[in-house]
């Protein structure tokens, strides 16, 4: 799959090993990591910031944003977001993804599509996770992640 951030980043799945053009890339730059450049991780953040808020409009429960650039290379920022029951959780993921979409960002791997507790949307340097209220309890990400740098979004 290829991901375009303003035509300026590309980056294949991050299980994909094979090189540029085979991996489905229209040039063979290579793909960057997390913690790219200045202008990409304003993007990632702006972006970020719209899954945030992409969330929120479906009324998810207490969402966070976490810039982890200094604590992790899997990403470099988190979304964490809480929903009462099943149908919210998927209503959650389907705006997230939706408005990230009106942006020109495809997910990269969707993951828990099919349960009913924990749903993650991986986009490269950012994943998002929607959870019930139970599981964000019982797996407590932000505790995991308790050294990462909060990032302040326009919650409505």
């Amino acid at each position: 799959m290829v991901v375009v951030i303003r035509d300026a980043t590309h980056r294949a799945a991050p299980h994909d090993r094979r090189s540029p053009k085979a991996a489905g890339r229209r040039d063979d730059r290579p793909a960057l990591p997390c913690g790219g450049s200045d202008r990409r991780v304003s993007d990632f953040r702006k972006l970020a910031k719209t899954a945030a808020q992409a969330a929120d409009d479906k009324k998810a429960l207490d969402v966070v944003v976490l810039d982890i650039r200094k604590e992790s290379d899997i990403a470099d920022y988190l979304v964490i977001a809480g929903a009462r029951a099943p149908a919210q959780m998927r209503a959650i993921d389907e705006s997230v993804e939706e408005a990230l979409s009106r942006r020109g960002v495809r997910a990269l791997h969707h993951e828990g599509r099919s349960q009913d507790r924990w749903i993650a949307i991986d986009y490269g340097a950012l994943v998002v996770h929607v959870f019930l209220v139970e599981a964000r309890r019982f797996y407590r990400l932000e505790s995991l992640w308790e050294k990462a740098k909060p990032v302040t979004w326009n919650s409505k």
